[in-house]
């Protein structure tokens, strides 16, 4: 009833692991290999400028596209922090002085070269308190500092004259 065969179970099982490897080293084979990822161009700070309008001072950092940045304030010593991922200082590289009676001087500095990663750090010395607000626009970086008054007048119409201080 069953044909006789001259191929044992082992033989068998031989053939079949060959041909699963073969398949297997074939699919690999024919695979597209992944490219690395390009690195991405840092972008230069190619200048940087400072205006006054209407009571505030506005730094416009230029040459950025689609800045990446993180933004914080610091109360000891009074400053602004803004740090730029995959961004150089370019030409930058000494304090700006600024002494607007809100703004001191502006310190533009590379860091993180020892991870390969380009950054920059732009530090905003300040005289007083302050508000700040940081815009990314096309091709600059806009941080805008508003000087905090030293008294807020409440608008509230039950107030009359009353004042808080800013401490």
């Amino acid at each position: 009833m069953f044909a006789a065969s001259n191929v044992s179970v082992r033989e068998k099982v031989v053939l079949v692991a060959g041909a699963s490897l073969l398949a297997v080293l074939c699919a690999c084979a024919t695979a597209p290999t992944p490219q690395p990822s390009p690195v991405p161009e840092s972008a230069v700070i190619s200048e940087l400028q400072i205006e006054n309008e209407g009571g505030a001072t506005v730094v416009s950092l230029l040459g950025l596209a689609e800045p990446i940045y993180t933004a914080f304030q610091q109360d000891d010593p009074a400053r602004i922090v803004v740090d730029l991922s995959e961004a150089r200082p370019g030409e930058i590289s000494e304090a700006i002085a600024v002494y607007d009676g809100t703004v001191e001087e502006i310190s533009v500095t590379p860091f993180g070269a020892e991870t390969g990663a380009e950054s920059t750090r732009v530090e905003l010395s300040l005289a007083r308190a302050v508000s700040y607000d940081v815009v990314a626009l096309e091709e600059r970086l806009e941080i805008r500092i508003v000087p905090e008054s030293e008294f807020e007048i409440a608008s509230d119409d039950s107030w009359t004259g009353a004042a808080i201080g800013s401490g």
